[in-house]
């Protein structure tokens, strides 16, 4: 399965066409979204998920909502950014051709999409956030894939290993798979590594199955039905609404209430329970967190909170993670307290991350506090890009100014100063009457020095 002696570039290219296809494929669409993004990408900063999604990059509330199962395919060529082009481009140039080569473009085509969207739906499944980025599960796949494929076609492990290539995938398979579980599950890095272990495992099934058909057919198709049903009923898994918690498979939620009291005319006898119970558990949150104003100030250097105001916020985080952790139904109930308290404990990863949920909550409070996670984890246009919209409400901007206050420092984040110096001084006029609340002084400030 290697290249042959003296190979060239174009030549490789005519053998692998479908390889070739999927890879240009994966730079063009790169390319529209560096185009798309109007901030600098860097090496591992993402897309926004406006240019993410447009292209087709998976998004779970995307197929939730609107059924857009397809996004489990077409995510598999949507770069997530800069070094997932290069991990993809460069993988597939290794094994992509020499698999084609070896199973035939059609199977290879079959192998690519079956493997990469059910290595997205483990990801899902297991581990929701951070979302598994397609391009990566999809070239992972192949170096489960090669070493799979020389065992279906020869039938013989030894074989399979005394393959230079197929020793080299599964070496390769093994370390960086060994790798990404030891930064994500043991260094708790935002990694999906169970789409990529998914990946690398089920890229041997499922080229073990397509190499099996190249031997003998009919077995091999069967094989092939069986192994690809398997692989897309994960997908109907995710689609469905399904995750798997503590070992069980259980629905994954969205809000059924929020901190209005009364259940909605609309709810169930359980989605009222529900609401009630997470209304007794964001009491005594609230009570703490109120103390520190409806969105948590991020300061520009160290510091924060005093040590008793971090060991109360951290207690009344704690409740709430073990509520979530209790009952799965009150996830999505919660997040944005918890989203509001690891932003005031400095935790802005784990913010950003728990931020996803409130894409649909549509309470101004809440797509303000998704504003502001963004903007701690550096992500500044895709803080504009929710922020500005709620600034421009006048309900919204008498009742949360600080909203203001987090789209100037997201533009002057941005380089966009003369923009950013507007939005502070517009903050300065909504919260320039006397008798402010305490946990006010710090926004007026640091708007006013930003205004020197």
């Amino acid at each position: 399965m290697q290249a042959l002696p003296g190979e060239t570039f174009l030549q490789r290219l005519k053998k692998g066409k479908v390889s070739a296809a999927i890879m240009l494929t994966v730079v063009a669409i790169f390319i529209l979204e560096y185009n798309h993004a109007t901030t600098t990408i860097g090496v591992m900063a993402p897309f926004h998920d406006l240019a993410y999604g447009e292209y087709g990059g998976y998004l779970y509330p995307r197929v939730r909502d609107h059924g857009e199962w397809w996004r489990f395919f077409t995510t598999l060529v949507v770069p997530r950014h800069g070094l997932g082009l290069f991990i993809f481009v460069w993988l597939f140039f290794e094994y992509g051709f020499g698999l084609e080569r070896a199973l035939g473009s059609l199977r290879f085509c079959g192998y690519f999409l079956v493997t990469g969207a059910a290595s997205m739906a483990v990801g899902e499944l297991m581990m929701p956030v951070p979302t598994a980025i397609g391009t990566w599960v999809g070239v992972f796949g192949l170096t489960g894939a090669v070493p799979g494929a020389i065992l279906g076609m020869t039938g013989s492990i030894g074989k399979t290993l005394a393959d230079p290539m197929g020793r080299w995938s599964l070496f390769f398979a093994l370390l960086w798979g060994g790798l990404y579980y030891f930064l994500g599950a043991s260094m708790g890095m935002p990694i999906n590594y169970p789409s990529i272990l998914g990946s690398i495992v089920i890229g041997i099934v499922v080229g073990a199955a397509f190499g099996y058909s190249t031997r003998r057919l009919v077995p091999g198709l069967v094989a092939i039905g069986v192994v690809s049903a398997l692989c897309l009923s994960l997908v109907g898994l995710v689609s469905s609404g399904k995750v798997i918690r503590q070992g069980e498979l259980v629905d994954r939620g969205k809000p059924v209430s929020g901190p209005t009291p009364g259940a909605s005319p609309g709810q169930s006898a359980s989605e009222a329970k529900v609401a009630e119970l997470a209304r007794k558990l964001r009491a005594p949150a609230l009570q703490v967190l109120e103390r520190f104003g409806p969105l948590p100030f991020i300061p520009e250097t160290t510091g924060g909170l005093s040590d008793s105001d971090y060991e109360v916020v951290s207690d009344a985080l704690k409740a709430l993670d073990a509520a979530v952790e209790d009952s799965t139904d009150l996830t999505t109930e919660l997040d944005d307290l918890r989203v509001r308290a690891n932003l005031l404990l400095g935790r802005h990863t784990k913010a950003y991350r728990l931020a996803e949920a409130l894409e649909h909550d549509l309470r101004p409070q809440a797509q303000a506090l998704r504003g502001v996670a963004f903007y701690a984890h550096g992500d500044f246009q895709g803080a504009i890009d929710i922020l500005k919209p709620l600034a421009e409400r006048a309900q919204v901007e008498g009742r949360l100014p600080e909203v203001r206050y987090y789209l100037g420092s997201s533009l002057f984040k941005d380089l966009q100063d003369k923009p950013s110096l507007e939005q502070f001084r517009r903050y300065l006029a909504l919260v320039s009457e006397e008798g402010q609340p305490r946990w006010r002084e710090d926004f007026i400030r640091q708007a006013r020095a930003q205004l020197r």
